[in-house]
C-alpha cells in the first residue's frame, strides 16, 4: 500500500483589499495509488489520487460566474459521485438521504435570499 496524502484544503482568505471579509476553506482527503496510464509514458509507474473524502460541496453557496466550464463540472461530478457511493448507507434514515439527494441534483449559483432576508453579498 502507498503512503496516503492528505490535503488540508486550506483556508482562502479573502483578498487584502476587502478586510472584514469572508473567506472559504474545502478540505478533502486523498489517497496515492498507482495508475494504468493508455501509453504508460516513460515507464510502467504513474500515480494518481483518490478522493476519499464523500461530502458534496453546496453548490448554491458558489458563484457560478467565478468557475470555469471544467471547474462547474468537477464540481456537479463531484456531488454525483457522493451520492452514488454514499445513497446506499443512507437507505433508512429518510431525511439525510433527501438531503443527500438534493444537494447531489442542485444546480450550481446562488440561491435567491432565504427566510429572514439572509443573503450573501458577494460584490
Amino acid at each position: 500500500m502507498l503512503p496516503r496524502l492528505t490535503s488540508r484544503g486550506g483556508y482562502l482568505p479573502p483578498p487584502p483589499d476587502l478586510p472584514g471579509k469572508f473567506g472559504v476553506r474545502i478540505e478533502s482527503a486523498l489517497a496515492v495509488r498507482r495508475v494504468k496510464t493508455k501509453r504508460e509514458f516513460n515507464g510502467e509507474c504513474w500515480l494518481g489520487f483518490e478522493r476519499l473524502t464523500c461530502v458534496p460541496i453546496q453548490a448554491k453557496m458558489i458563484k457560478d460566474g467565478m468557475l470555469t466550464k471544467d471547474e462547474k463540472q468537477w464540481v456537479k461530478d463531484h456531488n454525483r459521485r457522493c451520492l452514488e457511493k454514499l445513497e446506499s448507507y443512507m437507505r433508512d434514515d429518510k431525511r439525510a438521504l433527501a438531503w443527500l439527494k438534493r444537494e447531489a441534483g442542485r444546480n450550481l449559483g446562488i440561491s435567491p435570499t432565504g427566510p429572514g432576508g439572509i443573503s450573501i453579498d458577494w460584490d
